[in-house]
């Protein structure tokens, strides 16, 4: 084509424009025709410099590799519903919207460059959006997408800064590593699919994103949400059990997470750092495992209402939740290092887990009481400098290492009703207000210095077992106490079996009785059939009478 064609106009209809047919007119401006089905070859404009305005509108149209990369001046663009876009198609160019439709396959870097593109929708029943490197879509403001199969590859829209919304709705998503990672304008996303997969920190560092609505989250993984610093309230629906790694950690805003879904592990440092965080809600069944640092530094959240499951804890799980109150009717059968540390208003927990890790309750001011069923080893600060006033062990063969108890300034009734087979020196050091200490064992316990600092424990009372006249550096008094404990043991194991013995009787007696009554209720129905039939027989006789008599006369 000429070098010197300024302006191409057809009033006829064109179904192709060949290879190469346009390439390097530097000074064609407009272009000008109609079709109904319009298919643009390889390079068809390539390198058209000046061509700014480009108007076909077309029912549907193929564009082809390279068709319109660098025609850095082609703004003014009109060409109906794209149905195939080739590698580097728009490469370079200025082109604002794009509207397409029954895409099967975006090629590779289709829009790189497209500085000027602010909205994408895509409407398809199959979607694959490819990146090699990334898409640096400088204007892009919204993204629109509705599919049946749509995919987003890795890195797709990664650092867009100028994209505020995304909206997909398909029926299966999928979303690639870091596809909309660093879109630090994006405040609304909105994804509705039967199942989604969110790849790894596919919106992180979205520092502005306050709304976050997802429906059908098939799998997650990790980093997904990780610093939208902006983000205050999110709610999901989930099919998969695992809460991942990282996935809100620096969300310092967040302030609720409704999760339908049924949880069973909550992965390291998934909530981490979430300062403003005060309600989290979802399901769990029997067993919940915490993570690693999972809710560390959530200074407000108060409560996770959990009832009747097993709970692991793992190391720092809620290291520093100054707010953290309880974990509601939980029992946790395994602790990490540092799990509540600083927690100064946890009140209560259910511990059956053998091991107390170092430091796991050091600084809790609030927490008053804890039994002890199951521990067999207490370990370094485990309770240092918490708010406990009386402690209750109940397992047997333990050990209690230093500072274990130390600097507890609230405790005064310690109670062992097994065998201690190590305590390690300074375990209750200053604890000044520890008067009652109570061991129903029988190992002699010679440790030195274990009681440092506590000026109101004068003896320790033990079993008459016990052959010392001394208990690490305390003259020992026998007591009856732990024979009254192992009386209040089988009454209370009696007073159990009776419970048990009551219920089963109650159980039987509703046997009984909803056997009863669903017997009158069959009895009753029988009686009614059977009145009926014969209040229908009745009838009948007379009705047969009434034609008799109609005859007769």
């Amino acid at each position: 084509m000429s070098a010197q064609l300024r302006i191409f106009s057809c009033t006829g209809k064109i179904s192709k424009i060949p290879k190469k047919s346009f390439y390097k007119c530097y000074n064609l401006r407009q272009i000008k025709f109609y079709s109904e089905d319009l298919i643009i070859e390889n390079e068809a404009f390539s390198y058209c410099n000046q061509l700014y305005q480009f108007r076909c509108p077309c029912q549907t149209t193929a564009v082809l590799d390279y068709a319109f990369s660098n025609c850095v001046n082609l703004y003014d663009f009109i060409l109906g519903k794209l149905t195939k876009i080739g590698d580097f198609a728009f490469t370079n160019s200025s082109v604002s919207q794009v509207y397409i439709v029954n895409v099967s396959d975006i090629g590779q870097n289709a829009f790189q460059g497209c500085n000027m593109l602010n909205v994408i929708a895509i409407e398809n029943k199959i979607v694959d959006v490819k990146s090699d490197d990334y898409f640096t879509f400088k204007n892009l403001t919204s993204f629109i997408l509705n599919g049946n199969d749509v995919t987003i590859n890795d890195n797709s829209l990664y650092n867009c800064t100028t994209v505020e919304s995304v909206t997909i709705n398909s029926q299966n998503l999928k979303i690639g590593k870091s596809s909309f990672s660093f879109c630090s304008n994006l405040n609304e996303i909105s994804l509705n699919s039967n199942q989604i997969d969110l790849g790894m920190s596919s919106f992180s560092d979205c520092i502005n994103a306050k709304s976050l609505t997802i429906n059908g989250i098939a799998s997650l993984n990790e980093n997904v949400f990780m610093n939208c610093k902006s983000l205050k309230f999110t709610k999901f629906d989930t099919n998969s059990n695992n809460l991942p790694n990282n996935l809100f950690m620096n969300c310092d805003k967040i302030e609720t997470i409704l999760i339908n879904g049924l949880i069973t592990s909550i992965g390291d440092s998934a909530f981490k750092s979430c300062s403003s965080l005060t309600s989290v809600s979802f399901k769990s069944k029997e067993k919940l495992t915490f993570g690693i640092s999972s809710f560390e530094n959530c200074q407000k959240l108060a409560k996770i209402d959990l009832q009747n499951i097993n709970i692991e804890i793992n190391k720092q799980s809620f290291y520093n939740c100054q707010n953290f109150q309880d974990l509601g009717n939980s029992n946790i059968t395994k602790l990490g290092e540092f799990s509540f540390f600083n927690c100064k208003s946890l009140k209560e927990v259910q511990i059956s887990s053998e091991e107390i890790p170092q430091n796991s309750f050091e600084n809790c001011l609030n927490l008053e009481e804890i039994q002890l069923n199951s521990t067999t080893i207490i370990q370094t600060n485990a309770f240092h400098n918490s708010g406990i006033n009386k402690v209750i062990i109940r397992s047997n063969d333990i050990t209690i290492k230093s500072n274990a108890f130390s600097q507890c300034l609230n405790l005064k009734s310690f109670h062992v009703y097994g065998n201690i087979t190590s305590i390690e020196s300074k375990s209750f050091e200053n604890d000044a207000k520890l008067n009652e200490f109570v061991y129903c064992g029988t190992k002699e316990v010679s440790s030195s210095s274990v009681f440092d600092g506590c000026e109101s424990l004068k003896e320790i009372f033990v079993d008459g077992n016990y052959n010392s006249n001394k208990f690490s550096d305390i003259n020992v008094k026998e007591s009856e106490i732990c024979g009254k404990i192992e009386e209040e043991d089988d009454e209370n194991e009696d007073n159990s079996n009776d419970s048990r013995s009551k219920s089963k009787t109650t159980k039987i007696i509703v046997s009984v009785v909803v056997v009863l009554i669903l017997i009158a209720v069959v009895i009753g129905i029988a009686l009614f059939i059977i009145m009926k039939k014969k209040h229908s027989s009745t009838e009948k006789s007379q009705s047969i009478v009434q034609e008799e008599i109609v005859i007769d006369v």
